[in-house]
């Protein structure tokens, strides 16, 4: 596969379609996003939307957008995971995980052009530290923008937690290496496919 990332014209020129298409599919998707909001907030308490700081492109920090899944405050006892089946999930935040419907907030980071449809996902700081410190070369996947998808995103069901944190994210990061050395529109296109079948399957499941 050829990596068209080599001339940057092609690259920024895609970056600012990518920006264009997310604002028009938040546009497109704002009945569904007022539906989630709604349902959200009937169930528990607190705000709509989860904002946390994680490291972007270069190591700089983004604001990155979800919506809020779990409990109030239940993010600084999962720093470095979360398990399918925890109890801080909300009924509603296990739907909207289920079918990655929870990252649907990132298309404003999009916008702002803090992400990219695909690239290696935005983690927390907590987790970008252990795994720094545990995989060789682990920064590299900061070369690029972060992702609203990834290939990880679709194979990937659990987080590997505990003892299988570091024989996850090996797994994941190995993947994100190929994408960065071959990352091309073709790539993209392929990857935001596979994303949305997958995303319609699911819901479509439940």
């Amino acid at each position: 596969m050829s990596n068209d990332t080599q001339h940057p014209g092609i690259d920024s020129l895609w970056g600012v379609v990518q920006r264009i298409a997310a604002a028009g599919a938040l546009a497109a998707l704002s009945p569904a996003l007022g539906v989630i909001a709604i349902a959200i907030k009937l169930e528990s308490k607190g705000p709509v939307v989860f904002r946390q700081k994680r490291p972007g492109q270069g190591g700089r920090t983004i604001e990155a957008l979800k919506f809020r899944s779990m409990r109030v405050g239940s993010e600084a006892k999962t720093k470095l995971g979360v398990a399918v089946g925890d109890p801080r999930i909300t009924k509603v935040g296990r739907f909207l995980r289920a079918t990655k419907l929870d990252e649907l907030p990132q298309l404003w980071n999009i916008v702002r052009g803090d992400m990219r449809f695909v690239g290696p996902r935005p983690i927390p700081f907590a987790l970008d530290e252990e795994l720094r410190n545990k995989i060789p070369g682990f920064e590299q996947r900061y070369a690029v923008e972060p992702g609203l998808t990834s290939l990880a995103q679709v194979c990937v069901v659990d987080n590997g937690l505990d003892d299988r944190l570091v024989e996850d994210w090996s797994l994941r990061f190995e993947a994100e290496r190929r994408y960065i050395r071959n990352r091309c529109v073709v790539y993209d296109l392929i990857v935001i496919g596979l994303t949305s079948l997958y995303v319609a399957r699911k819901v479509v499941a439940r």
